[in-house]
């Protein structure tokens, strides 16, 4: 056998090569459809909602103010809804004011409606000072 009849056989198998390896693909592409079909979908979701700085801005520069609600109003800017929650922060340490007998549920409230600064209330109430401004304070201990 010469190297003339060795590359006429090799001509005569790639066709039966490209169909075979055609089955092969057609077989893999079958066998695998919910994975790609599940990284189309994941590819084009990321490309839909990819972030985009003018957006975020948008949402930022729009959203509303603190209204003391536990979840403040939607709103729809671009097509999407933003929905934002409000911390409702901490019940506080009841605090007791002596010279108006009066309770309060927190320290900073006990501050604003003595004029005083919250830090020495908290001060007061912890034994570091015993007045703030003529104004005694008692820790009331916590609020569940």
């Amino acid at each position: 056998m010469s190297q003339e009849d060795t590359t006429q056989d090799d001509k005569k198998k790639l066709p039966e090569l490209a169909k075979e390896k055609a089955a092969r693909v057609r077989q893999h592409l079958k066998d695998n459809k919910k994975v790609y079909l599940v990284g189309a979908g994941c590819l084009a979701t990321g490309y839909l909602l990819r972030s985009n700085p003018t957006r975020m801005k948008q949402v930022l520069k729009n959203r509303p103010r603190n209204s003391g609600l536990l979840y403040k109003s939607s709103q729809v800017i671009n097509n999407t809804v933003v929905q934002e929650m409000v911390r409702q922060g901490e019940p506080g340490r009841k605090t007791f004011w002596v010279e108006k007998k009066l309770w309060f549920p927190s320290r900073g409230l006990a501050a604003k409606a003595a004029g005083v600064s919250k830090s020495g209330v908290s001060k007061c109430c912890n034994g570091v000072l015993i007045s703030v401004k003529g104004q005694h304070f008692i820790d009331g201990g916590d609020m569940l």
